[in-house]
């Protein structure tokens, strides 16, 4: 069983980080020891919106400095199965070659490790993955997002990563309504990659991410459970979408 998946996304403010978080959360109630790592170079965010950002001094470029790698990885409070690791808060300070070797070792001893990527097409760090690595490639379902999600599958499958799953967030039945789509099928057919799940719009994300913590009830955090157990390997079918 793959225990590595890569968050990416074309465009930015698709809700990536979001996804690779609340992954990771459904990952921990699922009972697995679970290590989200923050890639995003002076960009982080993942610390804020776990109410960690006052606790962080050491971050993931520091642990290719000499210091211990264990005191970069934060425990995250009241999730005792979820841990986190930091990026840089400036950019241009991770090592290309350790962090390869950092992830090879980290697959080891977690259950599940999720690395949320910087948005966009730069995949020098990507190279580095095993090639065993899950991507998972967040879109909304707004025809320009699509088609982002086509072109970051197609430089990933350039570099030899094809085990590439979609993650349509933020949908809505009003792209279907209104005729934009005539179903969910569309969008899989236009993004050209295979779905691993979609996530409704659901303001209590927005509203947990603002008291900087996880969600645990409502639609969407069902359907990142439904899809964390699917990337584990359960036979879990997709709702109709007016009930997703």
């Amino acid at each position: 069983m793959n225990n590595l998946f890569a968050v990416t996304s074309g465009k930015g403010g698709v809700g990536k980080s979001t996804v690779a978080s609340s992954l990771a959360g459904a990952a921990e109630m699922l009972g697995k020891k679970t290590l989200l790592i923050d890639l995003d170079e002076g960009l982080r965010c993942l610390d804020m919106m776990l109410s960690m950002s006052e606790s962080i001094v050491l971050d993931l470029s520091d642990a290719f400095n000499g210091h211990d790698i264990n005191h970069a990885i934060y425990p995250v409070p009241s999730h005792p199965l979820l841990y986190l690791l930091p990026a840089p808060a400036f950019y241009g300070r991770i090592d290309e070659g350790a962090f390869g070797e950092f992830i090879r070792e980290s697959v080891s001893h977690f259950d599940i490790v999720i690395v949320d990527f910087p948005a966009g097409i730069d995949l020098r760090l990507y190279k580095q993955l095993p090639d065993t690595t899950r991507f998972l490639t967040v879109c909304n379902p707004d025809p320009v997002s699509v088609r982002d999600a086509s072109v970051v599958s197609d430089r990933l499958s350039e570099i030899g990563k094809t085990d590439n799953r979609l993650i349509l967030n933020r949908f809505c039945m009003d792209y279907i309504k209104s005729g934009v789509y005539k179903g969910i099928d569309d969008i899989i057919d236009l993004s050209r990659i295979r779905l691993a799940g979609v996530v409704p719009t659901d303001n209590q994300i927005l509203l947990a991410q603002a008291k900087g913590k996880l969600i645990k009830r409502g639609k969407a955090a069902k359907s990142f459970t439904r899809i964390m157990k699917r990337l584990l390997g359960e036979d879990i079918p997709l709702p109709k979408p007016k009930k997703i």
